[in-house]
């Protein structure tokens, strides 16, 4: 062997050594302080060891480190900015001896990480170097791009593998009041340089539910300044899908722009996740958005929007705002149609018509309202249809404005059974017992579908006016229906009263020869009751008061070609049945008695009979030459009252 080649062979032998022995022979812990004070010094924060350090040199430089803290800001929500149980990194020995930082591996045991923004609205992962203001709201972006030592001794870092390993993340906006944790944070991350592309994909656990997170940027340091960088995110769990393809501008501005798309399986799920609880078994609230978005820091636009909401879809205009303590949605939309009653629960209206089978009462099982506070709404909508409780409504345009659980409808065009409605609804449920109020006028309005929606009987048909003020508030519709106040008018055309021929029953009372009823009689008036029986009318109307569930009229008022009818009485919405005393303007022959009608009973077993008292009334008031609203016809009235003759 040559002599050369033997010097060769012992230099590169001891060149061995050193590289193997130096760890041994270099007290590792001797580089704890220069560390420290490098990461100082770069971030303006106080950066500490307590652990300790190991250091291999082949066939890497590789340098793990323990239990390393780096401070918050001043100001800042936690004291500290991150936490390493672990650090591991790796970096190629010759690219450090041509003066670059080449790292092939930078492990994250259980790090923390406490990212906040502040209520001036820095971001605390922006680093200012010592000797600037490193206080939470000082524009750290700025005075980092300011300081070109900085940038230049970062600029020639890449990393071919970076991983995070059962990390802690949290996000406090100081702004909004708005907190966030994310635990089991196992992420991989990839970037040749700070001014090149960067990618992070992996997963984190949110409130006991995992989610997968894929990010690409163009560029990672406009993530720390105001530089705009396109940007792609896609976040899915099984509660919530999202995809962004546009760009991000970081810094203060922390804006992001481009086409999204976000769907949500189920509202109420999402919102328990997310911590907006709510508790409506039955709804489905299945939420998908797509649009062009724009915004930032918990407020997005989206402009050219497609909107779903279960089975109602739309498009317009929608701005969601999450940072209070429910979502808002905002906005102008276009809806194919809108269905609320999945949301209100059973109606528990009776379900018989006027057959004379038992009608079921009205509900008693509780009414919620939890779904309305699942978010906040203030929109202006068209739709094409309309649907609440039993009530099928046609073309509108309303806005709608939902705050905690209240909700305030004002319909400006309304499309109600081939007629024209406006009005004002307000369904409170922000209380433990709801409360509804409502003002309407209706115009040319079909009489038929809309009583039938409103006590689920064919009552009535022809085409009118109404209008009406009512208020109510309970726990179920039971509750509802025996709490109805308000007032209101009703004016019909040219239709029928279903179930009664009031025409025949007249005819047939006027035949009588005296106050006694015989049951042939009686049953010959009976029998002009029925779903075949009806009473035609060219006229029918009156004014009305409601209390306590009990419809009062004293001027209801019929007319057809031979008859014409006066009555007064109640309707007791709440426990379904009537009393109304009609007075016919027909009388019977020379020395006959006048002609009175009792209305009265069930709503599913109404009966019509001869009213004794009321013919008896005007009887002795004929004879005596007394007047009907006279003092003294007062006093007669008042007599017989009390004597209570048999009405059956």
């Amino acid at each position: 062997m040559s002599k050369p080649l033997r010097i060769g062979l012992i230099v590169l032998g001891a060149l061995v050594v050193l590289v193997v022995a130096l760890p041994f022979l270099v007290p590792v812990d001797a580089f704890k302080g220069p560390i420290e004070k490098a990461v100082s010094d770069a971030t303006g924060r106080e950066f500490t060891i307590a652990g300790d350090i190991s250091l291999k040199l082949v066939p890497q430089v590789e340098l793990e480190v323990k239990d390393a803290t780096l401070l918050n800001v001043s100001g800042g929500k936690h004291d500290i900015f991150a936490r390493m149980e672990r650090a591991s990194l790796g970096v190629k020995l010759g690219a450090l001896l041509s003066r670059r930082v080449e790292i092939t591996h930078f492990t994250l045991n259980e790090p923390v990480l406490h990212l906040e923004i502040s209520k001036g609205g820095a971001p605390n992962w922006v680093f200012a170097p010592n000797g600037s203001d490193n206080s939470h709201d000082t524009n750290a972006a700025t005075v980092a791009a300011e300081d070109g030592n900085t940038s230049e001794a970062i600029s020639n870092v890449s990393l071919s593998e970076v991983a995070i390993l059962g990390g802690t993340v949290t996000y406090d906006n100081l702004q909004e009041g708005s907190s966030y944790e994310f635990s089991q944070v196992n992420m991989g991350l990839s970037m040749a340089s700070l001014d090149a592309p960067f990618d992070a994909a992996g997963s984190m656990v949110y409130n006991g539910e995992t989610v997968n997170v894929n990010l690409h940027v163009d560029e990672l340091r406009a993530l720390t300044t105001d530089q705009k960088t396109p940007l792609s995110l896609g976040v899915q769990s099984k509660l919530v899908s999202l995809t962004l393809n546009g760009s991000y501008q970081g810094g203060q501005k922390n804006l992001m722009a481009g086409k999204t798309s976000l769907s949500i399986p189920s509202l109420e799920k999402f919102n328990h996740w997310t911590g907006h609880l709510i508790s409506k078994d039955d709804v489905k609230g299945v939420v998908t958005i797509s649009g062009d978005l724009s915004g930032g820091n918990s407020r997005y636009q989206f402009k050219n929007a497609s909107v779903a909401f279960d089975d109602m879809a739309g498009t317009g205009e929608v701005t969601i705002d999450v940072s209070g303590t429910r979502p808002k949605l905002s906005g102008i939309l276009d809806v194919n149609a809108i269905d609320l009653r999945p949301y209100m629960g059973d109606d528990g209206a009776p379900r018989e018509d006027n057959t004379g089978k038992a009608i079921e009462p009205w509900s008693a099982d509780r009414t919620s309202f939890e779904a309305l506070k699942a978010a906040n709404i203030d929109l202006k909508l068209s739709a094409q249809s309309i649907k609440v409780l039993n009530y099928d409504i046609g073309k509108s345009a309303l806005k709608v404005r939902v705050t905690s659980g209240k909700l305030v409808a004002d319909l400006t065009e309304f499309g109600l059974y081939g007629g024209a409605a406006t009005g004002q609804l307000t369904l409170d449920g922000t209380r433990n017992v709801p409360s509804l109020t409502a003002s309407f006028d209706l115009t040319n309005v079909d009489a038929e579908p809309l009583m039938l929606a409103a006590t689920s009987r064919k009552l009535v048909t022809g085409k009118g006016n109404f209008n009406f003020t009512v208020s109510t508030s309970g726990t179920s519709l039971k509750d509802w229906m025996e709490g109805l106040s308000g007032s209101g008018k009703l004016f019909l055309n040219d239709g029928e009263i279903i179930g009664v021929n009031l025409t025949r029953m007249v005819q047939i009372i006027s035949s009588l020869t005296g106050l006694e009823v015989g049951k042939k009689k009686q049953d010959e008036i009976e029998g002009e009751t029925g779903t075949d029986q009806s009473t035609e009318f060219v006229e029918m109307g009156g004014t009305f008061s409601l209390s306590k569930g009990v419809l009062n009229s004293a001027d209801f008022r019929l007319l057809n070609e031979i008859i014409s009818l006066s009555g007064v009485g109640d309707v007791n919405i709440g426990k379904q049945t009537i009393d109304f005393n009609i007075d016919p303007g027909v009388n019977t022959e020379d020395g006959g008695a006048k002609v009175a009608l009792r209305v009265h009973g069930p709503w599913n077993d109404i009966h019509f009979s001869p009213n004794l008292q009321r013919m008896l009334e005007k009887e002795i008031k004929d004879r005596l030459g007394i007047k009907e609203d006279s003092p003294a016809g007062g006093l007669i009235d008042l007599f017989l009252k009390n004597q209570k003759p048999d009405q059956n």
